[in-house]
C-alpha cells in the first residue's frame, strides 16, 4: 500500500519493511496493550510495555485523547499537528476533540478563549538573510541585512509570497463581520506644539533636538478608527481585529505595516464597537537626510481585519489623499 514510500539509500531497507515489521510486532499485542499505545496512560504520555520492550514516549510524541475520561480516541500531539501547516488537518483535529470533549461532558477542556490566540509569524518560506556563522569568539563577523525592512510577514507581501499560515492568523470555534468603518481626527486638549503639527501635516521632518523622537506631539493620538465586530456564529468567542497601513509606494515602506490591534469578546448575535488610535508616529517615516520624522507624500491607506491576508474594511488617512 506504500510502495511509493522509500527511505534514502543509506538506511538499507524500505520505508514498507520497517512497516511490516511493527505491524508484525502490534499483531500480537493484547488489547489493552494496543489501547494504551494508541491513547496514552493517565499522564500525557505513551507508558512502557517492559514485556515487550517498548519504551515510553514523552508529552511531545505523545497522541491525544480523552484519557481522563476513558481510554478512547487518540488525536496527533498539537506540536505534531501544527509542524504539517495543513489547515483542513489541523481544522478536523480540532473539531473532532471538541464533539469528543463535548460528548463527554467535558466543556471545559477546550475552551472558547483558545480562538484569541494569534500567530506571530507566517508559514515555511524561504527568507532573505541567511544564517552567519564561523569565526573565533573575537572576531567581529560581517552579517549583512540585507532585508532591511521587509521582516517575516512584511517579507511575503514585497515579495507576492502565500504563506499557508498568515501573520495574524488564528482558529475559532464562530465567525466575525466587520461593519461600519469610521475615521475621526483626534483634536489635541490645547494648542501647545501646534506649530511642529503643522509642519508635520506639511511634509516636514520633526526637528533634531534631544528627546525630538519621544516628543508628546508625535505619539498622542492623532486619529481613531471606530468599526464594529459582530459574533455572527453560534458560541462565544473572542476576535482579535488588526490595523494595517499601506504607506505611498514613494515612501520606500513594505505593502503592509502592523499599526494597532485589540481583542473583542462576544456573545453569538453580540455587536460591539472597536477603537483604534493612530499617533502622527504611526503614520511617519524616517527622513535619512533630515534626521526626523516626517509623514509621507501620498496616500496612505488602510485595512482592518482578522490577520494580515484577511482584510475586511478598508479606508484612507485624512489628509493624505495629496502629494
Amino acid at each position: 500500500m506504500c510502495g511509493h514510500m522509500r527511505l534514502v539509500a543509506s538506511f538499507g531497507r524500505s520505508m514498507c519493511h520497517i512497516q511490516d515489521i511493527v505491524a508484525g510486532e502490534i499483531s500480537d499485542f493484547t488489547l489493552d496493550e494496543k489501547i494504551s499505545i494508541g491513547t496514552g496512560g493517565n499522564i500525557p504520555a505513551i507508558e512502557p510495555i517492559t514485556g515487550r520492550g517498548w519504551p515510553g514516549i514523552c508529552l511531545e510524541d505523545a497522541p491525544l485523547g480523552v484519557r481522563f475520561a476513558d481510554f478512547i480516541t487518540s488525536f496527533p500531539t498539537g506540536i505534531n499537528t501544527a509542524a504539517t501547516f495543513n489547515r483542513r488537518l489541523i481544522r478536523a483535529r480540532g473539531y473532532a476533540m471538541g464533539q469528543e470533549h463535548k460528548g463527554k461532558g467535558i466543556h471545559v477542556a477546550l475552551g472558547p478563549m483558545m480562538n484569541m490566540g494569534r500567530i506571530a509569524q507566517g508559514g515555511p518560506s524561504d527568507y532573505p538573510a541567511q544564517l552567519v556563522t564561523g569565526g573565533q569568539p573575537a572576531d567581529i563577523l560581517d552579517i549583512p541585512y540585507t532585508e532591511g525592512l521587509e521582516i517575516d510577514y512584511r517579507h511575503f507581501d514585497a515579495k507576492e509570497i502565500t504563506p499557508r499560515f498568515e501573520f495574524g492568523f488564528g482558529l475559532s470555534y464562530t465567525t466575525f463581520a466587520y461593519s461600519n468603518l469610521k475615521i475621526s481626527v483626534v483634536h489635541g486638549p490645547d494648542r501647545t506644539q501646534s506649530d511642529l503639527i503643522s509642519a508635520w501635516n506639511a511634509g516636514k521632518a520633526s526637528p533634531i533636538d534631544q528627546g525630538s523622537s519621544a516628543a508628546l506631539w508625535l505619539h498622542r493620538p492623532a486619529y481613531t478608527v471606530t468599526f464594529s465586530v459582530t459574533n455572527t456564529g453560534s458560541l462565544y468567542g473572542g476576535e482579535i481585529p488588526q490595523l494595517y497601513l499601506h504607506m505611498p509606494a514613494s515612501s520606500g515602506e513594505p505593502p503592509s505595516i502592523l499599526r494597532g490591534f485589540t481583542n473583542v469578546e462576544l456573545q453569538p448575535g453580540e455587536t460591539k464597537t472597536v477603537r483604534i488610535n493612530l499617533s502622527r508616529y504611526d503614520l511617519s517615516i524616517w527622513d535619512t537626510e533630515a534626521q526626523g520624522w516626517r509623514k509621507p507624500a501620498g496616500a496612505i491607506s488602510f485595512t482592518v481585519g482578522a490577520s494580515s491576508r484577511d482584510g475586511r474594511l478598508s479606508g484612507t488617512i485624512p489628509g493624505t489623499s495629496r502629494s
